[in-house]
C-alpha cells in the first residue's frame, strides 16, 4: 500500500500526511468502505477516477476532484448514500475529513503535489 503526503503548492499548506493511494481496481472498489472515521491528516486518493459515491459510508467527506496536472477542478461535501458529480476532465479524486479544505485554504484552481512518504 502506498502512502502519500499531499500538499497544496499554490497556498503552501498541507492536506494530509497519511493519504492512501488507491490506484488499482481493488483499492478503488474498496475505497473507504469499512472505515469508521478519517482523522485529520488521513485520506484516500483514487486514480483514475471521475466520480465518487458515499454508498455504504458512515461519515461525510470532502471530495477534491483533480485533473492530470493535479489542479483542483471541483470540491464537494459528499454525504453518506449520495453520489458526487461525474467530471469528464477529472483524473482523480482526493477524499478528506470534513474541514480539511477550508483549513488548508484550498480552492478550485489550486495545484496539489503528492509525494510518497
Amino acid at each position: 500500500m502506498t502512502i502519500l503526503h499531499v500538499k497544496n503548492i499554490s497556498k503552501q499548506t498541507h492536506l494530509g500526511t497519511e493519504i492512501i493511494l488507491a490506484d488499482c481496481f481493488w483499492l478503488r472498489l474498496k475505497g473507504l468502505l469499512g472505515t469508521r472515521e478519517l482523522k485529520q491528516g488521513q485520506g484516500l486518493l483514487l486514480t483514475p477516477c471521475k466520480i465518487v459515491h458515499g454508498f455504504g459510508m458512515r461519515f461525510p467527506v470532502e471530495a477534491v476532484y483533480l485533473n492530470r496536472q493535479q489542479q483542483v477542478i471541483n470540491i464537494i461535501e459528499l454525504a453518506p448514500g449520495r453520489c458526487g458529480p461525474f467530471m469528464t476532465s477529472a483524473w482523480g479524486v482526493l477524499e478528506l475529513p470534513l474541514g480539511t479544505v477550508s483549513h488548508s485554504c484550498t480552492e478550485i484552481g489550486d495545484f496539489l503535489q503528492s509525494t510518497r512518504t
